[in-house]
């Protein structure tokens, strides 16, 4: 899969710039499609595919139209994606992200146009007020390409709306991110190496959160970073406080931890309940409905709420990847007060349901600059089979510990609050087969006090119960002995394994 990649025009092309009354720098168009062209080499970069740039990537030299439609039919890729800025509001509001396919355009053309127009605009919010946001117009790049192409316009250079916005590099991102999704939904792209998921499946009655607050090497063994933080410091004490709700045992040494979870939470014995719908001082998510892990009764559920449900054990929120099944992107994750700085390629602290009444702690590695807008989160975890996938840490914070084997990122960075789950010895099931092997297994251990016992010695008293039960029939000797034993003829299951404990039992002796 080969993706030809084209950032517009060079740094010298006239004209093409921002409007001076908005933009005193007059940034070049070429420096704004070349940004978004560079992150999206970046975030292709971590998938199946190869890319080919037509432009200079320098913008010193001035690549013609047709020499860069040359250069891709020559290397016969399979799309060519124009990457542009728009003009012609001249300092007017309004604007927004404008895709184009030739008028004479094969239809895959069609179909990676409105997936970019799509994927960009969820990334981003540029909508705009455009009547024609997905349109056809005779574009040199888009006709004389011999494999499907689209031109895309990022926004408008000249718009009091727009311009602010398009300069700032988290735009740059945004955009890169949405082109990325498009091309990864369209051709199937799949990402390279990685991509492996560290999965502890918990029961919900054995996992608990507990609000810690200390350095993530301190934290123990069985357990993951359980949520989102605010780092502080007072006196010199350095701790963390919650964001977003959180349901927790209260398991921190602190004074000014416990000092300011009482000013912004409540206790009730040793469990916290940090409620961010009631909290707004500097607090982003206050009065929005978050996505959140609750558990009650030994079960679990994600939903989304303004307040703390009364009656709730555990509690935590975070990031959402899948809701129902359903992608997520970075604009809902915006509108519930989260930012996407989270959302870089480095390892992951994620919650996740199947509806199997199993709660699924993971820790996955992402390769893409926004593991929402790409794709590639909900890729990976819709293939596993999950409903619901919360993230919940910032990436630095990373964490996960079970059975004393750990994975983490390199930083000691202090935590507010972790995951915990109960360990549970595995006993193999007692089927038919195993009370089989059991007994064979303790003969053969006995076997030499076996062979000098008369049966009638060790196991009399096994043999009456089994006589009394009606499972065996015998004669009583007189003598405390039985000479003659043997089954009904027609025996259950269950009365043969009644004779096989009994032998087991006889053999432990």
């Amino acid at each position: 899969m080969l993706i030809c990649i084209d950032a517009g025009h060079y740094i010298g092309t006239p004209g093409k710039r921002c409007l001076k009354s908005i933009d005193p720098g007059e940034t070049r168009e070429w420096t704004l499609n070349r940004r978004v062209a560079d992150k999206l080499e970046a975030i292709l970069a971590g998938y199946d595919c190869r890319t080919m740039r037509v432009d200079d990537v320098t913008g010193q030299r001035d690549v013609t139209l047709s020499q860069r439609v040359a250069a891709a039919n020559r290397a016969k890729a399979d799309v060519y994606l124009s990457i542009h800025h728009n003009a012609g509001i001249n300092g007017g509001s309004g604007g927004g992200i404008v895709a184009y396919v030739a008028p004479s355009h094969q239809k895959q053309s069609e179909v990676v146009r409105d997936a970019v127009y799509r994927y960009t605009v969820a990334s981003t919010g540029l909508r705009g007020n455009r009547a024609q946001p997905l349109a056809e117009q005779s574009l040199y790049v888009c006709n004389y390409t011999t494999m499907p192409a689209t031109l895309i316009e990022l926004g408008f250079m000249d718009s009091t709306t727009d311009t602010p916005i398009i300069l700032t590099e988290q735009f740059a991102d945004q955009a890169a991110a949405g082109l990325a999704a498009a091309l990864v939904e369209v051709y199937d792209l799949q990402p390279k190496g990685g991509g492996q998921v560290l999965m502890t499946a918990v029961p919900a009655e054995d996992l608990t959160v507990e609000l810690v607050d200390r350095p993530k090497s301190e934290c123990g063994d069985n357990c993951a970073n359980a949520g989102y933080f605010a780092n502080y410091s007072e006196g010199g004490e350095p701790f963390t406080l919650p964001v977003g709700h959180l349901v927790a045992d209260y398991n921190a040494s602190g004074k000014w931890t416990r000092h300011y979870c009482q000013e912004r939470g409540r206790f009730q014995g040793d469990k916290f309940t940090f409620d961010s719908g009631g909290w707004s001082y500097a607090n982003s998510l206050h009065g929005k409905a978050i996505s959140t892990l609750l558990i009650s009764g030994g079960k679990a559920r994600v939903e989304e709420i303004r307040t703390v449900p009364e009656g709730t054990d555990y509690a935590v929120s975070g990031i959402p990847v899948l809701r129902g099944g359903k992608a997520c992107t970075t604009a809902q994750a915006k509108g519930q007060g989260w930012d996407a700085s989270p959302l870089r390629a480095t390892w992951h602290t994620l919650v996740g349901l199947k509806g199997d009444g199993m709660v699924y702690v993971m820790g996955w590695q992402s390769r893409t600059a926004n593991l929402l807008d790409s794709g590639e989160a909900a890729r990976v975890f819709r293939g596993l089979g999950f409903v619901d996938v919360l993230k919940l840490d910032g990436g630095g914070s990373y964490y996960q510990s079970r059975d004393g084997v750990v994975s983490r990122t390199g930083e000691n960075r202090r935590i507010n609050s972790v995951l915990r789950w109960t360990v549970r010895e595995e006993r193999p099931e007692l089927t038919e087969d195993r009370v089989r092997q059991i007994v064979r297994e303790e003969l053969a251990a006995q076997e030499a006090k076996l062979a000098n016992a008369p049966a009638d010695g060790w196991a009399v008293p096994y043999i009456r119960q089994a006589v009394e039960a009606g499972i065996l029939t015998g004669v009583d000797d007189g003598q405390g002995g039985v000479t003659i034993a043997r089954p009904r003829a027609h025996t259950t299951r269950q009365e043969l394994a009644t004779m096989g404990v009994a032998i087991l039992k006889a053999a432990r002796g």
